[in-house]
């Protein structure tokens, strides 16, 4: 994820950085149906999808924090 970080005031350009998240499930999963429940990889790949963006936006706040400490002293 680009991140841009501008002042609000002014609309200069204050800093950029990029953020990254990655996640690994332990469990796979074939994917199978059974009795009527089924497309568990989907299930699966949408969680590891939402926990990866869940780590890119923890690292995308952790930057901006860092950069606005520096901004302010």
């Amino acid at each position: 994820m680009d991140l841009t970080i501008v002042d609000a005031r002014n609309g200069r350009l204050v800093g950029s950085a990029v953020a990254n998240g990655s996640f690994t499930s332990e469990n796979a999963t074939s994917g199978f149906t059974l009795f009527g429940f089924g497309n568990v990889s989907t299930a699966v790949a949408a969680s590891a999808l939402a926990q990866a963006t869940r780590a890119a936006m923890n690292s995308a706040t952790e930057q901006l924090v860092d950069r606005l400490k520096e901004r302010t002293g």
